[in-house]
């Protein structure tokens, strides 16, 4: 894609890359222009510059400093590689053991919470009953007739109210969990695929390896590979607390004071992971970092910008909307309304 941009040429032959950088002809006699603007070597172009620096570098180096100086850069870009995939298989056994133990649970909670939406027989059964009892104490004997004043058993009349607002709620949140912590579990195996087939073949220290470790390098960085990783644990954390929420609204319906004592945990738990997650942004040298402070460094800093341009052009149409009155006011008509 860089080389397609680099070689690209507008009709004046100037590349498009170098548009924007003032040419040599333009930098005759502008005030505005320095020495280091003018400079020829600035308007190269990139590839032409990477030439001029190894020409420079067989110059000065023998071929012998040229090789060392080549294995020291690929001893130190494979070890950073490879202490980057180490710690993502790392990180990700760990969520996968979290995410199975915690789907386990949630699964068993899941098969409880489920059966609140059926509708409970051992109701219609109840009013059936009531109801025969009911027309049983309205007999009226009118010989040669039993007559009852209450009408007949209607199913839909005496069927069960409807499930609780509460039980859609909590199988609401719940399944949501198990589904987030499902996603969790795998997309981490999908990770660890990708990274599995980006070590393959890179054994060695050859330029050949060398070039081939640096291009699947630029890949996972070109398809957000770290960002996947790092969205892992932020699923099931969004899990973990949608499992809470439904706790709470469990035992809300059935206990109000154990409702309120585990509400009380809850919200300890999450005012701590709330104050881990936005003091980084806050504090230098915070070492509360984590991916979801640094997704709420980017959020803020986004935020912080559209408040910055939404000022901005607030501010630019009350400058013209008093500049407007102004001029208005100064103008004079004539009599068929025309600014004179």
């Amino acid at each position: 894609m860089a080389e397609s941009i680099q070689g690209s040429s507008s009709a004046d032959g100037i590349p498009l890359a170098n548009r924007d950088r003032p040419q040599t002809r333009d930098c005759e006699g502008r005030g505005d222009m320095t020495a280091d603007d003018c400079d020829p070597d600035y308007l190269r172009t990139p590839e032409q510059l990477i030439e001029d620096l190894k020409e420079d570098a067989a110059k000065k180096y023998s071929e012998k400093e040229r090789a060392e100086a080549f294995t020291y850069v690929a001893d130190v870009v494979k070890t950073h590689s490879e202490e980057m995939i180490q710690r993502w298989n790392k990180e990700i056994d760990a969520l996968l053991t979290y995410a199975g133990l915690f789907s386990a649970v949630l699964t068993a909670f899941n098969v409880e919470s489920y059966q609140l939406l059926k509708p409970d027989s051992t109701d219609e059964t109840t009013a059936i009953l009531l109801q025969i009892s009911a027309q049983l104490g309205s007999l009226s004997v009118a010989t040669p007739f039993i007559n009852s004043t209450l009408p007949s058993y209607e199913r839909a009349a005496i069927s069960s109210s409807g499930t609780p607002r509460y039980a859609v709620w909590l199988n609401a949140l719940w399944f949501s969990s198990l589904i987030c912590s499902l996603a969790s579990a795998s997309v981490g195996i999908m990770v660890k695929q990708w990274i599995s087939e980006y070590s393959s073949g890179l054994s060695g220290n050859s330029p050949e390896i060398v070039r081939l470790r640096q291009y699947r390098f630029n890949n996972l960085r070109e398809w957000h590979v770290p960002h996947i990783v790092a969205m892992l644990p932020l699923l099931l954390q969004t899990a973990l607390f949608l499992f809470l929420i439904g706790v709470v609204i469990l035992l809300w319906s059935l206990n109000t004071p154990v409702a309120a004592v585990v509400l009380i945990l809850i919200g300890a738990l999450l005012g701590f992971t709330l104050l881990t997650v936005i003091l980084p942004s806050f504090r230098d040298g915070c070492c509360y970092l984590s991916p979801q402070s640094v997704a709420f460094f980017h959020i803020l800093k986004w935020t912080r910008w559209c408040s910055r341009q939404l000022g901005i052009w607030v501010a630019t149409n009350v400058a013209l909307a008093r500049l407007w009155r102004r001029t208005t006011h100064r103008l004079t008509y004539d009599d068929l309304g025309h600014p004179v």
